[in-house]
């Protein structure tokens, strides 16, 4: 028997995801709020096409030990609604691939 099964039907307990929240300030709210409403703007006008919008293989490298914890559960009986603060922007490196116009 695994420990999710002996954990689950055994002991009566579910695994509960903690959420992950950025402290967002005001202005950050309100510059993505005008951001995505410029570009919803220029969609409408033809101005951008989204036909051309391409996306490349890149990753990027945290530097002050952030991981990415989308399996990170907590197992109880009821639910402890649990939210961690973490920084808004972590220190990271960028890598991907690199382009230049041939002439």
């Amino acid at each position: 028997m695994t420990t999710r099964r002996i954990m689950r039907h055994s002991l009566h307990m579910f695994p509960y995801k903690i959420q992950k929240r950025e402290p967002l300030s005001v202005n950050a709210i309100d510059a993505r709020y005008d951001f995505a409403n410029a570009m919803l703007q220029l969609v409408d006008e033809g101005d951008v096409d989204v036909g051309k919008i391409w996306f490349s293989d890149e990753a990027y490298f945290n530097l002050d030990g952030f991981v990415n914890k989308q399996n990170w559960y907590i197992w109880g009986t009821e639910n402890p609604h649990v939210a961690v603060l973490h920084p808004c922007i972590p220190q990271k490196e960028w890598s991907g691939p690199r382009f230049s116009p041939k002439e």
